[in-house]
């Protein structure tokens, strides 16, 4: 069950698309992608060390390295977030994929 949730999530990832007419159009697709990736990959790391720490069987050392894998995982969310955050509050149309280049477009003839 768990492995076709991932499988189903990897699939819904849009992969960015190298036919775009112009630069601003490629960054953005990247950028949709590479927090896509990043999301998930936060996503099954926090799993992988939540099931360490519950098989960890009383082992200090296994327990200290389960914890420090779920706390980098949660500074991994927290950064993610912040730099959504961040850019939503710069300009939302950077995060909403709909960011209008027509100024670079109008900037570049």
């Amino acid at each position: 069950m768990l492995i076709n949730f991932l499988l189903n999530t990897a699939r819904a990832v849009e992969l960015p698309k190298f036919d775009q007419p112009d630069l601003p159009a490629f960054i953005n697709s990247v950028y949709i992608f590479a927090l896509s990736v990043v999301g998930i990959v936060v996503f099954v790391r926090l799993l992988y060390a939540g099931f360490r720490l519950l098989t960890a069987a009383g082992n200090a050392s296994n327990i200290s390295d389960a914890k420090e894998k779920i706390k980098n995982a949660i500074i991994g969310i927290i950064l993610l977030f912040a730099a959504y955050l961040i850019l939503y509050v710069i300009n939302p149309d950077l995060v909403k994929n709909t960011l209008n280049f027509d100024l670079f477009r109008q900037l570049g003839r």
